[in-house]
């Protein structure tokens, strides 16, 4: 999976039954603005929306997330930041992108998203959620060429 993919998982996308992940978002950012800089939109090539197995491991990992994100937006209450999506359009009015925006930011034609990646407190980092974990290991392990991109396809291996 892309990076951007990840990122844009919600939990609509797990079917934990089926054990499958849908893929058929894909994350991006642009310059920040008054309401943020993250977008949703589709994936990056039309065969990147699919399905893809959801093996044990990352079913029960996420099983625990999940369970884990409840209790967090229980603790913080009215501090936990939720988010929407709401259409961009030009000036034509045709929607041309979906941001992604604080709920208490968004205008009343949006739609709420429930993403799955985000800090405890419900603050939603796009990709950057990825870049700490591999500084780490850039700096302190002293591996170079490893970025969360060479990670792609690893679900192939058997």
């Amino acid at each position: 999976m892309r990076t951007g993919e990840v990122c844009g998982l919600t939990w609509d996308d797990i079917d934990f039954e089926k054990e499958t992940i849908n893929i058929q978002h894909n994350v991006y950012d642009k310059p920040k603005d008054g309401k943020g800089r993250w977008y949703i939109g589709t994936t990056k090539t039309e065969t990147g929306t699919r399905k893809i197995h959801l093996s044990q491991t990352l079913k029960i990992a996420l099983q625990n997330y999940k369970k884990k994100q409840d209790y967090f937006k229980k603790i913080y209450g009215r501090r936990y930041i939720y988010y929407n999506v709401e259409d961009v359009k030009n000036q034509s009015g045709k929607v041309v992108e979906h941001r992604i925006v604080r709920e208490e930011l968004s205008n009343k034609d949006s739609k709420k998203i429930n993403l799955i990646f985000m800090r405890e407190n419900g603050l939603y980092l796009g990709t950057d959620i990825t870049r700490i974990p591999f500084k780490i290991i850039h700096n302190e392990l002293g591996i170079k060429k490893c970025r969360f991109y060479d990670l792609r396809g690893y679900q192939n291996i058997k």
